[in-house]
């Protein structure tokens, strides 16, 4: 999307690798203090032995509540583990996508064995495959877990272990919100089709992810059928075009479903069949929390390429049928939590970008957010917050007013749930800390998983120090 944007992606590998390289050489580290106004508590939960395992830091997830862990470990260089909560588990070739649940009381990944694979969930060991899916998918109350598999040369979706129908290619299976469906795309012969609880869909000449609306109770998937493309939802085909971008979005309140379509050399929002203004290009649709506001990117005056390459133009942000100021480049647009506010990203020229919060420019930078992304608002929708760059070194802007800068800013989380305090990762000469408020926190060789509030003065995460994984938890005096 800019160039700025990868550089900046390389620059935060290259310092990660640089400081996992550095944590296995060191023997010993003296801690730097945290500030008077921050009370901290570690557990060590566990110690790596270098002699008999070496990490692999960057496989560590950390659970959604923030209080389970899992790792890879390399055993002697021959096998590998996997290390849950400090526990080794049963040795494997290889490990991949290790996963936790929603309500984060499970664990699943997959363990290559010989020329076979299995998932392991949960400790116990399914049923071997020729090919798998690199991780599983949960439901969202967690009591389901399905992947797509491969055995004499067919493929085919496991649910809670039971094998579906058998197709030449099957994508990876998405639960509804309510756990109650399943639904995923498939090829057989010459068509494809999308399959929900195993019943197929009509066959056509290609079709994409299916979507499945916030209440559950709509799905839509994009279709292809003789060179046009259309929307099929519940069922019922939508109009064709010569082209749709990306999936279909459903609002929020599951009423509305909207998408970018393209007819002859021009793309337009399309929002429950009806077509709004056209452009050299769209995006998709951006919906409001309360399902009544519309925002989304155009182009005017470029060429569309593919994907979201446009040569030339200016990018405008629309909102509610209303044109925003033309710039050079763009990000997506974000709503606040009450849907009153919103903010993206703008491209100024080629190397300075702003954030954009209720039409007014904030102060140019080299770099703005990650991935085009919108700055965070606040749950309360009174502030926002926006990591940025410039020449190298890295802050965060909140309400408009810088950081201290750092070579780097990890994450895009920024706000604790009441909205009092802004806390974030950091990175300084090769060590990371949490920042919390303006206040720098014990430094560690790595931070893991997100911050997590457990109430308006207290939160926890993991770090690694010496080999060691800990449970840090901190209390805001």
């Amino acid at each position: 999307m800019r160039r700025a944007c990868s550089k900046s992606v390389l620059f935060t590998l290259i310092v990660l690798f640089t400081c996992i390289a550095l944590a296995v050489q060191a023997q010993e580290k003296t801690e730097k203090p945290a500030r008077a106004d921050r009370e901290v508590s570690e557990k060590l939960i566990t110690k790596i032995d270098p002699e008999t395992l070496t990490v692999i830091w960057n496989s560590m997830v950390v659970s959604p509540d923030g209080r389970r862990f899992a790792l890879v470990a390399h055993v002697r260089g021959i096998k590998q583990v996997m290390i849950v909560d400090g526990k080794g588990q049963k040795q494997y070739e290889n490990l991949w996508g290790a996963c936790f649940s929603p309500d984060s009381k499970r664990v699943a990944y997959r363990a290559d064995t010989g020329d076979k694979c299995l998932m392991v969930v949960d400790g116990e060991e399914g049923k071997k495959y020729d090919d798998a899916d690199l991780g599983v998918v949960f439901s969202p109350d967690s009591k389901s877990v399905a992947y797509s598999a491969k055995a004499d040369g067919k493929r085919f979706v496991v649910v809670n272990g039971k094998e579906g129908k058998q197709y030449d290619y099957v994508s990876k299976p998405k639960f509804s919100p309510d756990s109650k469906q399943v639904a995923y795309y498939a090829q057989e012969g010459e068509k494809w089709l999308v399959v929900t609880n195993e019943v197929e869909g009509k066959k056509y000449d290609r079709v994409r992810d299916p979507v499945f609306s916030p209440d559950s109770g709509r799905l839509a998937y994009k279709a292809n059928a003789n060179n046009k493309w259309l929307i099929v939802v519940d069922g019922k085909e939508g109009k064709e075009y010569d082209d749709i971008y990306d999936e279909p979005r459903f609002s929020p309140d599951s009423k509305h479903i909207g998408y970018a379509a393209n007819a002859g050399d021009k793309w337009f929002i399309v929002i429950d069949g009806k077509g709004e203004k056209q452009y050299d290009f769209a995006t998709f649709p951006f919906f409001s929390p309360d399902s009544k506001r519309l925002a989304y990117v155009a182009n005017i005056g470029g060429k569309f390429v593919s994907g979201l390459r446009v040569e030339g133009g200016k990018w405008v942000i629309v909102v509610d049928g209303n044109e925003g100021k033309p710039y050079d480049g763009f990000g997506f647009p974000g709503f606040s939590p009450d849907s009153k506010r919103v903010a993206h990203t703008a491209g100024v020229s080629k190397y300075k970008w702003c954030v954009v919060v209720d039409g007014n420019e904030g102060k140019q930078y080299n770099r703005v957010t990650y991935y085009g992304m919108p700055p965070e608002f606040s749950p309360d929708s009174k502030h926002f917050a926006y990591s940025a760059e410039e020449w190298g070194e890295s802050f965060v802007v909140v309400d408009g007013e810088e950081g201290k800068r750092y070579d780097s800013v990890l994450g895009m989380d920024f706000f604790s749930p009441d909205s009092k305090h802004v806390a974030y990762k950091a990175e300084a000469n090769g060590e990371r800390f949490v920042v919390v408020d303006g206040t720098e926190g014990k430094h560690y060789d790595k931070v893991s998983g997100k911050i997590i509030f457990e109430s308006s003065d207290t939160f926890h995460y993991f770090a690694i120090k010496d080999k060691g994984v800990y449970f840090v938890e901190e209390k805001l005096k």
